[in-house]
């Protein structure tokens, strides 16, 4: 347990997510600059209500301008409240997100 969050698989949220989108690709202009593939990975926390806290770069991507854009999104993500013992808790879990695009060449 870190700051009164319990640590939470990823798998276990993803059943209680009732809004946002997971799959957050790169803005075009950051696509354009990296014709190859993207790998970053973000902490995020959940409070008891479900609701998304706080987020922090856990492995940023080379591109600032996408790292910023990842955190609004997540920070948007919603959730039913993760319940133990019938009690709902603030979780935290991780995510890693991977953008490949291939080279048409």
């Amino acid at each position: 347990m870190i700051n009164g969050h319990r640590n939470v698989p990823p798998s276990r949220l993803e059943e209680l997510r009732i809004a946002g989108d997971k799959r957050i690709t790169p803005p075009e202009e950051i696509k354009a600059l990296s014709p190859g593939s993207l790998k970053s990975s973000y902490k995020f926390c959940l409070a008891e209500t479900g609701e998304v806290s706080d987020v922090k770069v856990l492995q940023p991507s080379p591109y600032r301008m996408y790292d910023e854009d990842v955190i609004r999104k997540i920070l948007r993500w919603k959730f039913q409240p993760y319940l133990e013992d019938g009690k709902a808790i603030a979780v935290c879990s991780a995510i890693t997100l991977i953008y490949s695009q291939h080279d048409p060449r």
